[in-house]
């Protein structure tokens, strides 16, 4: 593809996390995974196709935030040439600011950047306050079923089955966590 034309498409960082996200539109183009090169798709697969991952435009990308709620504005700044990132959050408008509280201006194209790695971030807390909320009905679920000590006794149990199977022990955790909580 030309590299003039790169700045349409979201970068490879950017498209792997997406991907991780659940996004799975047909693109016309796509990132060989491992490799920062385009290459064409010439079918009309969806996302993930062999060691590729889809090379959205930006507003495939932003239209898949909007869709999950996500909020977002890159406006003009008093500074000539110059735009903001702001998101809807829990008090209203919220500008992105640097570390001394000072709203932060981009250039339009840094701005898409900006407001896509935020985004990215807010999708990524949104959808653990989801898998928290599960846990939490879980873990009601298991103790009116179990008792607290049965339920605690399991969730020992499944969390040393993850760690001898090498998975992921944060949910079991995290459920173990809740059960005593809940009971205390």
């Amino acid at each position: 593809m030309e590299k003039e034309l790169n700045y349409l498409f979201i970068p490879y960082e950017q498209a792997l996390e997406l991907n991780k996200l659940g996004f799975n539109e047909k693109c016309s183009f796509y990132w060989s995974i491992g490799y920062e090169d385009f290459k064409q798709i010439l079918s009309s697969e969806k996302y993930q196709k062999g060691n590729s991952i889809s090379a959205p435009l930006y507003q495939q990308a932003f239209k898949f935030f909007r869709d999950k709620g996500l909020m977002y504005c890159i406006n003009p700044s008093s500074t000539f040439g110059k735009y903001q990132v702001g998101f809807l959050g829990k008090h209203g408008w919220e500008l992105i600011k640097d570390s001394d509280g000072k709203n932060l201006r981009y250039s339009y194209e840094e701005a898409e950047t900006s407001c896509l790695k935020k985004l990215i971030t807010l999708c990524k807390e949104q959808q653990n306050k989801s898998n928290l909320d599960l846990i939490k009905a879980d873990a009601v679920s298991m103790i009116d079923e179990y008792g607290k000590e049965t339920a605690i006794t399991l969730a020992n149990s499944y969390i040393e089955e993850c760690i001898e199977l090498k998975g992921d022990t944060f949910y079991w955790e995290q459920l173990k966590k809740l059960i005593i909580e809940y009971t205390s």
